[in-house]
């Protein structure tokens, strides 16, 4: 899954018969790499590039829909509540509105009648059919507009748009196109951007699809939201003891009944005015500031015993405490090496020095080691507690040593350790095992960093380089990553067996790691995907913090051999699970699969 530079590794192997000069810039050439990848993302983050991209991408659009083939159903209810709204954004607002390709639309625009009076003489759009004016004493909250509106549309659709939003000439076509695709869905959202004073477009929030862990974690759909009018009412309406909150709390009790039937459309359609700010940033936070009795997530969370809803690591986000009701139930960390005393030593040593949860056994497999110091250090381990030392007496392959080794486990939880891991957070499995035992959750994945605190690993994208790669890869230790993924808890397709926690009947249940295909590279992957197949959703989560020092004792794969068997292990992934044309839901098309940083595709 590593993307690879295979000319600084030659260079560096044979480094011994280099002049001085040449040693010392082979040396430097990892920071002058680290140089290279910033200036690259900083080309790559630019935001007029994001702009051209934009404008491109609008008018590719709709220059390709075809009107005459558009539905004539759904009717689309639009609200929009007047707060102090000027008569320029107004009219915006609106014309873009007029200026959809799709016909069937209705705006309610709420707005208390002493203000209608103020501004309906200069407002050009005061009289278009369209526009359903609902003039009140006071103003009203999105709750309360929302609930009439859809109370008298039973069979319609409805979206809420913001006071400094406007929809893209194509947006509520793509919804009715994407409504009749999937007639059952009860919620349609978009991706989303934003437009400075001089019309530049950045700050582009390409999300990912229906992410449940993601949504508890902070509320990454924005707009623009669609809902079906029926779905609402089932749903119980919006409440309006929430305020500002509404969608959120509407959205999460909607998804208890029709997750997998959420639909997301990787298109930007709708923009929101905003002055220029980073890419990545996300700029979608929630208050952190409600009172436990008025937060819906803390409502939402209240039937299920033990749950506890913290704030997460930024502002504006969330962190589910998963309980472990029961006695905590055994784990048992399986870590294959051959020889590498000095990381096994780190490793196992880590482990039992920082690990607060006390229940786990460490079976050590060792795979036809041949070094005295680490044999000797392998027997000492034998006699630890909780330590078991196992002998696989055959050739390395990844998948067939970890398959032999859940067979020895006795734990109900297994735990896939390299060794050359090293723990930071002391909680770290305590955080991976409450994961583990939710039902609906597969394989649980961990934040890891390279030694010099760049992120190792931050969930695996499915597709980058026709295969699979490391999220975020080679970003600084406390970057929060595009639109703070790399500071929330989310559902990755797929996380890295370097340190992954699951449920041993789950291994069991998908057969384990592919022994014939996936010796070496991808097995993590294919395991993932296999576990996802089955309906479970993979888990990544920052809390659980280690040190991965990546393949120490292995080495790399530069030999021609070892090289014939990767491109083997891609081309099964490409054949099995389709990786080089299958969208990853975890990610955005949008976005590139060439790079493992959220980078924009490139410009078509």
């Amino acid at each position: 899954m590593l993307l690879r530079q295979p000319f600084i590794k030659v260079a560096q192997r044979f480094g011994t018969f280099l002049p001085n000069r040449v040693k010392l810039l082979l040396k430097s050439l990892p920071w002058l790499l680290t140089a290279y990848r910033c200036v690259v993302r900083k080309v790559c983050f630019d935001p007029m590039r994001y702009h051209r991209y934009a404008i491109k991408q609008e008018t590719s659009l709709n220059e390709d829909l075809n009107t005459s083939l558009l539905p004539d159903f759904p009717v689309f209810h639009l609200i929009l509540l007047f707060d102090g709204l000027g008569t320029a954004q107004l009219e915006r607002c609106v014309r873009s509105l007029l200026d959809q390709r799709y016909d069937h639309w209705q705006l309610h625009l709420f707005c208390p009648s002493e203000e209608w009076l103020s501004i309906s003489s200069s407002c050009k759009f005061a009289k278009e059919s369209r526009l359903n004016l609902v003039t009140t004493e006071n103003p009203l909250s999105v709750a309360e507009a929302a609930n009439s509106i859809f109370a008298q549309h039973p069979d319609g659709y409805i979206s809420i748009i913001g006071q400094d939003g406007v929809l893209a000439p194509h947006a509520l076509a793509f919804f009715a196109c994407t409504i009749a695709e999937h007639p059952e869905s009860p919620v349609f959202y978009a991706d989303e951007d934003e437009v400075d004073h001089k019309d530049i477009r950045h700050s582009a929030r390409f999300k990912p699809d229906w992410n449940p862990d993601f949504f508890y974690s902070c509320n990454y759909v924005g707009k623009p939201i669609v809902y079906k009018c029926s779905a609402v009412r089932n749903a119980g309406c919006f409440r309006e003891k929430y305020g500002d909150w509404a969608e959120y709390d509407l959205l999460l009790r909607m998804s208890h009944e029709a997750d997998a039937r959420i639909i997301h459309i990787d298109h930007v359609l709708y923009s929101t005015q905003g002055n220029r700010r980073r890419y990545n940033e996300d700029s979608l936070p929630m208050p952190v500031t409600l009172s436990s009795e008025n937060n819906p997530l803390v409502d939402y969370f209240r039937g299920v015993p033990g749950v506890v809803v913290e704030e997460g690591l930024i502002e504006g986000s969330y962190r589910m405490r998963w309980p472990i009701l029961d006695e905590q139930p055994l784990v048992s960390l399986i870590i294959p090496t051959r020889n590498g005393k000095e990381f096994v030593q780190k490793c196992v040593e880590s482990i039992v020095e920082k690990t607060t949860y006390a229940n786990y056994e460490i079976l050590l497999v060792d795979n036809q080691s041949d070094d005295p110091c680490a044999l000797e250090y392998f027997s000492e381990l034998g006699s630890w507690p909780n330590i078991t030392v196992l002998r696989y007496d055959r050739s390395f392959n990844y998948s067939a040593i970890n398959n032999f080794a859940v067979k020895k486990a006795e734990g109900s939880i297994i735990g896939l350790i390299n060794n050359d891991i090293e723990v930071i957070s002391p909680d770290w499995l305590s955080e991976m095992v409450s994961h583990a035992l939710r039902e609906d959750i597969g394989c649980v994945g961990a934040k890891l960093y390279y030694p010099d605190d760049r992120i190792q690993h931050g969930g695996v994208i499915v597709g980058y380089g026709g295969g699979a790669g490391h999220a975020h890869k080679h970003l600084p230790r406390d970057d929060p990553g595009y639109m703070n993924r790399l500071q929330v808890v989310q559902n990755y397709s797929a996380v890295t067996a370097a340190c992954l926690v699951m449920r041993k009947s789950v291994f069991e249940e998908v057969g384990g790691l592919n022994e014939e295909d996936l010796a070496v590279n991808f097995n993590d992957t294919d395991l993932c995907l296999k576990v996802r197949a089955k309906g479970y959703r993979n888990l990544w989560t920052p809390y659980a913090e280690l040190y991965h020092h990546e393949s120490i004792s292995r080495g790399e794969d530069l030999t021609p051999k070892k090289q014939t068997r990767y491109e083997k292990e891609v081309a099964y992934l490409k054949r099995v699970w389709h990786t080089d044309t299958w969208k990853d839901p975890a990610y955005n098309s949008n976005l590139s699969l060439k790079r493992e940083d959220f980078a924009l595709r490139e410009l078509p």
